[in-house]
C-alpha cells in the first residue's frame, strides 16, 4: 500500500511540473510561405502552420526581430508590404506560437530578398524565320514577375547582326500588330520601355499601352522615332501613363503604310523595366 501511494505521489508531482494538462509538451510552428531564399515584391501574405495537443492561443509574426502582428485564428497569416524597402536587401521572418498552457515555440527563420524593381526583355533570337502569319508565341520572363506574351501579327523575320528582327509586312492591315501582356506581382507604378527599330518612309511605327487590352493610349510621341533603314535604339519613361494601373500592362506595336509594297517597319530587342508596389 505504501509503495502504491509513493508511486501515485510521484506521478502527481511530475504531472504538476509538466503543466498538468499538456501531456505532449510544446506547440509546433513553422513558416509555410515564403520559403527560405524567396525573392519577394509588392505585398505578400506570410503564412504559418501551428499545432498543439491542447490548443493554440496565438501565432506571432516577426520580421527582422520585430513583432509585426498576432493572429489567433487559423489560417495564421500576416500581410506584409515590401514597398519602400531597399532592393536586394535581405529580411528575416519567423513565427512564435503559444498554447493554452503558456508554452511557446519559435519557428525556423526564413530569409527573403526584396526585389521590387523589374527588368524583362525579348531579343527575338529564339524565333525561327517564318512567313507572315497570325500565331501565338510564349516568351518574356523577368525575375519571375511576368506571365504570358501574346502576339497577333502578320510578320516575317530577317537577320541583323545574327539577331532576328520582327518585321511588320504587307498586306496592309490594322490587325497587324504585336501585343505584350505583362502581369506583375504587385501594382505597376513606374514603367520604361525600349526597343531597336527600323522605320522606312512609308511604314511608320506606333506604340500603345493599356491596363486591360481595351482602352488604348498612344505613347508614340514619347519615343524619338525617325525615318531610318539602320537598326536604331529608342526608349521612353512611361511612369505618368501607368499611375492608375493595377498589376497588368499591355504594350502594342503597330504600323501603318502607304505607297505600295516596297516598305517595312520593324522592332527588335524589346525590353521593359520599372517598379512595382
Amino acid at each position: 500500500m505504501k509503495k502504491i501511494l509513493a508511486v501515485s505521489l510521484a506521478c502527481m508531482v511530475l504531472w504538476i511540473a509538466c503543466g498538468g494538462e499538456d501531456e505532449e509538451g510544446l506547440p509546433q510552428v513553422e513558416i509555410t510561405f515564403p520559403v527560405d531564399g524567396t525573392l519577394v515584391s509588392g505585398t505578400i501574405d506570410i503564412t504559418a502552420d501551428a499545432t498543439d495537443d491542447v490548443g493554440i492561443v496565438s501565432v506571432e509574426f516577426y520580421i527582422d526581430d520585430s513583432l509585426v502582428s498576432t493572429d489567433t485564428i487559423e489560417p495564421y497569416t500576416h500581410s506584409w508590404s515590401t514597398v519602400g524597402l531597399v532592393d536586394s536587401s535581405s529580411h528575416s521572418i519567423y513565427a512564435r506560437a503559444s498554447d493554452t498552457d503558456d508554452n511557446e515555440t519559435t519557428s525556423q527563420e526564413v530569409i527573403v530578398i526584396v526585389f521590387n524593381a523589374f527588368y524583362a526583355s525579348d531579343d527575338f533570337n529564339s524565333y525561327p524565320s517564318s512567313l507572315p502569319q497570325d500565331t501565338t508565341y510564349e516568351l518574356l520572363d523577368g525575375n519571375g514577375n511576368w506571365t504570358s506574351v501574346d502576339w497577333n501579327v502578320m510578320r516575317e523575320e530577317i537577320a541583323f547582326d545574327s539577331n532576328y528582327i520582327m518585321v511588320r509586312e504587307f498586306p496592309i492591315s490594322s490587325n497587324n500588330h504585336a501585343t505584350y501582356h505583362l502581369t506583375a506581382q504587385g501594382n505597376i507604378r513606374n514603367l520604361s520601355v525600349g526597343f531597336v527599330y527600323i522605320e522606312e518612309a512609308n511604314g511608320e511605327i506606333y506604340v500603345y499601352i493599356s491596363p486591360d487590352d481595351s482602352i488604348w493610349v498612344e505613347v508614340t510621341d514619347q519615343f524619338n522615332i525617325s525615318t531610318t533603314t539602320a537598326p536604331t535604339n529608342t526608349s521612353a519613361d512611361l511612369a505618368t501613363f501607368v499611375t492608375d494601373y493595377g498589376q497588368d500592362v499591355f504594350i502594342r506595336f503597330n504600323a501603318d503604310a502607304s505607297g505600295g509594297m516596297d516598305w517595312y517597319s520593324a522592332i527588335d530587342d524589346f525590353w521593359v523595366s520599372g517598379i512595382i508596389e
